[in-house]
């Protein structure tokens, strides 16, 4: 158990497809580079999208890589997987030969509210592309289909003129409290007969993007902004145009400015260098030109036969104070020059660790106390290769992960190959091809510097904490054992069997936003907002990361010094092995555009393995079992800040009929039980009468009278576990939002006691966009419901049949005619 987190069981995200149409991983394909988020005001729900090779030997429904998405509604214990809509073989393809480098954002909303996929599509021969837009709806039911992929898809850009499009960085940023509003419309949804009315508050979609023009090496980065949530995007901004190839881009945002930054790459002119650019979103809505945050001397290395493709990429985060902008640097781990190896181009020497800098104003970027200049090492163990992080603000601080070598056990090698790259070698026995092992690590940073731009500022970073975890075994009869899996980075899964890669980023996810007790958003980076929080918030926050791992791959050599990769076969009745040995395919022009070995344009995705025909091996009885050999997935964890309660299923259809809403309670101290304390802080506005909020089941009909509920519950969880209660809720107001509080220790003997320390909060209702302290107050009357509301009279898009009310259609249409019923319709 960690000071500041503690990281939950490994769990497979790439999980089960119910509905075959939607393309399961049968064939045990790859998977990486993840980007996940989760559920406003519904911790239990994450969604995650990634890029999926599942369909790659399946012509007729991809043929390539496409964009895969998983969704769990238990805080990532259980997932459903499938592959996202677009692909060729779906009735509403783009068209495209690939998809990649996903995107996803949150836009909360009154349940349902978005989940936002962004990602680039295009030919792997050719320039040609597209940056897409795919709109999920949250969808409150509790099976496989907790978002809905919207009937549509929306095109952001277009690559198609010789520019390629690549890593774009997606970002969500709410309008300011003062003047947010709200936006409702009609989603038709794939399944669904009727449009799903959704509303959400008013904000900007961010997209930034690296268009490569050409032969000439040169790229630009453009920004495009959406205003109704991805249906329309304006004109591109340019914010910087290079020579330089530049790439790995990233954004972050402080109030209504928001920072681009990304990495351009050394020449002969220009050194190496991690960049950003400030840009505004109100007023002049222009972004300045690209400045140095530091110089890099980068790990970059190329997919091969022995090493997996890493570059060093930047992140960048928002603590509610701060801009941070972290990457991978060789500088700092044994002095602070940046010397290139003999005879190896874009090579230096050097292990890479995580540094950073920070902001105040999106402009001057500073180190540490009396060290301004420099970027501070967020990790400094002179152990191991530290790559790829990856950040996100919550609540006032930022927690950072990365690919970490740390605990390799390092064996005699050739000089040098130590320090140059994350390589794999042979060892000096000759006997075996030894792989070096990657972990994730996290850590958490937070910093109280002051007002001064120009002033450095040392965070305090909490001692690395290891996330990934493998499955553990005991020799027989002793208490001695070891992990039998690890992710091994350098397996060739790609190219049929020929590169390395291990894709260019992780994923962590918090809910990016939280509501406030007037009924607005903010974003989740700041801190407590005092006075304006719902009832039981803390600074506590749980963190879902996402990584590729290949320690499902079974692979083996043809001999102990070979390099060659053992084939692939596709398992026992997947869609391209039905029902029993694999026959050799002929060849054909199909195949043909696979058998590139390489390389691919840009920095885009190794070519994407499909089984090519001279990988096709008869299965015979007794031989090995290839069907294992690119078996890479998503690995995600939840990383518990504290013990929590979270409410899996928070909205449900209020009314006479009792509803039960369960409530799950984990401890995450793994030496001793825990005894938590759930309260129910208010009843329905209709009790005592039609409402009743109690932990007992009965009564059950009403009328229900004054002191019929029960509202204290004590609860005993175990070491490490978790526990479930429900709570059961009648009533005829639809506006009513019960609080239920955990508390640590017992319950007093009465509500006028003295509760623990608080755990956290939850919020039931039927999903009604209602200010829950205002309704309890003031019994939501339709005048006063007008004064604090009627910004979602002005929604873009409100339809009259939508909410059944007439008075809807006439023209100066004033608030006294909106009454209490029309607002309890469906709808």
């Amino acid at each position: 158990q960690s000071d500041f987190v503690t990281p939950g069981a490994n769990t497979n995200i790439v999980g089960i497809t119910p509905n075959p149409a939607n393309v399961p991983d049968f064939a045990l394909k790859q998977q990486q580079e993840p980007s996940c988020i989760v559920r406003p005001g519904n911790e239990s729900y994450i969604f995650c999208a990634y890029n999926d090779l599942r369909a790659s030997d399946l012509p007729l429904v991809q043929g390539d890589s496409w964009m895969g998405v998983s969704m769990s509604n238990d805080a990532g214990q259980t997932w459903f997987s499938r592959l996202a809509p677009g692909f060729l073989g779906h009735p509403n393809s783009l068209g495209m030969g690939f998809a990649a480098d996903p995107g996803v954002v949150a836009i909360p909303g009154n349940s349902p509210g978005l989940a936002i996929l962004n990602y680039i599509a295009g030919f792997r021969d050719s320039n040609q592309g597209v940056l897409a837009i795919q709109r999920w709806v949250e969808f409150p039911q509790e099976d496989q289909d907790f978002w809905k992929d919207e009937n549509q898809i929306y095109i952001v850009a277009d690559g198609s003129d010789g520019r390629f499009i690549d890593k774009p960085a997606f970002f969500y940023l709410l309008d300011p409290v003062s003047q947010q509003g709200t936006i409702t419309e009609q989603i038709f949804v794939a399944g669904e007969t009727d449009p799903v009315t959704v509303t959400t508050p008013t904000g900007t979609l961010i997209v930034a993007y690296a268009v490569f023009t050409g032969n000439s090496g040169g790229a630009k980065i453009l920004v495009r902004r959406s205003f109704d949530n991805g249906k329309t995007w304006t004109h591109a901004l340019k914010i910087s145009e290079e020579q330089n190839e530049v790439t790995g881009v990233s954004i972050a945002a402080k109030g209504q400015n928001y920072v681009v930054v990304y990495r351009r790459r050394g020449d002969n002119n220009e050194p190496d260098a991690i960049m950003s650019a400030l840009c505004s979103n109100d007023g002049n809505q222009k972004c300045a030109k690209g400045k140095v945050i530091f110089e890099l001397c980068p790990f970059d290395q190329q997919a091969s036969g022995s090493t997996h493709r890493t570059f060093s990429f930047p992140w960048a985060a928002y603590d509610g104070d701060r801009l941070w902008a972290f990457a991978a640097d060789r500088r700092f781990a044994n002095d602070s020059s940046c010397t290139p190896v003999s005879g190896s181009p874009g090579l230096f020497s050097g292990k890479p660790r995580i540094v950073g800098m920070s902001s105040l104003d999106g402009k001057t970027w500073v180190g540490s106390v009396g060290n301004e200049s420099e970027p501070f090492v967020v990790a400094g163990r002179a152990e191991g290769f530290q790559v790829m992080p990856v950040a996100l603000g919550t609540k006032g601080r930022v927690d950072i992960a990365w690919y970490d070598t740390f605990r390799e056990e390092f064996f005699d090698l050739p000089a040098g190959n130590n320090d140059l790259l994350i390589n794999d070698y042979i060892s000096d026995t000759g006997l075996a091809r030894v792989f070096r092992k990657a972990d994730v690590y996290m850590t958490r940073l937070t910093a109280e510097c002051g007002n001064d731009a120009k002033a450095g500022c040392t965070p305090n970073i909490q001692t690395p904490v290891r996330v990934s975890k493998f499955p553990f075994a005991f020799e027989t009869n002793s208490s001695i054992g070891q992990e039998f899996k690890a992710h091994l980075p350098n397996l060739r899964l790609y190219a049929s069997g020929t590169l390395a890669f291990n894709g260019d980023f992780i994923s962590l996810a918090t809910p990016t936003s939280r509501k406030l007790a007037d009924g607005k958003f903010v974003s989740n980076s700041l801190p407590e907002v005092v006075g304006s929080e719902l009832p039981g918030y803390t600074n506590r926050q749980d963190l879902f990361v996402a990584w590729g791992d290949n320690r499902d791959v079974h692979a083996d050599f043809t001999g102990p010094n070979s390099t060659t990769q053992l084939p692939y076969t596709p398992p026992l009745n997947s869609d391209a092995n039905p029902g029993g040995p694999v026959v050799r395919l002929e060849d054909s022009a199909a195949d043909s555009d696979y058998e590139r070995p390489g390389e691919l344009v840009a920095l885009d995705e190794p070519d994407d393995d499909p089984t090519l025909p001279s990988d096709l091996s008869v299965c015979v009885p007794g031989s090995f079992d290839f069907s294992r050999s690119r078996d890479s997935n998503v690995y995600g964890s939840l990383v518990r800040d504290e013990s929590s309660l979270v409410a899996p299923t928070p909205t449900k259809p209020l009314g006479t009929i009792q509803r039960m809403f369960p409530l799950v309670l984990t401890n995450i101290d793994i030496e001793g039980p825990q005894d938590f304390c759930l309260h129910v802080v208010n009843q329905p506005l209709d009790h005592p009468g039609n409402g009743l909020a109690s932990f007992f089941q009965l009564p059950s009909i009403a009328p229900f009278s004054e002191g019929s509920e029960v509202t204290l519950l004590d609860v005993k969880v175990p070491a490490g576990s978790s526990a479930s209660r429900g709570l059961f809720v009648t009533t005829n107001k639809g506006a009513s939002v019960i609080t239920v509080n955990a508390y640590e220790d017992a319950c007093p003997a009465t509500v006028a006691g003295t509760f623990g320390v608080l755990v956290n909060s939850v919020q039931l209702s039927d999903g009604a966009l209602f200010d829950p302290v205002f309704c309890e107050t003031n019994d939501c009357d339709p005048v006063s419901l007008n004064e604090t509301h009627n910004i979602s009279l002005q929604a873009p898009g409100l339809q009259a049949p939508v909410l059944q009310a007439p008075s809807f259609q006439a023209p100066g249409f004033q608030a006294p005619s909106l009454q209490a019923p029309v607002l309890q319709a469906p709808g």
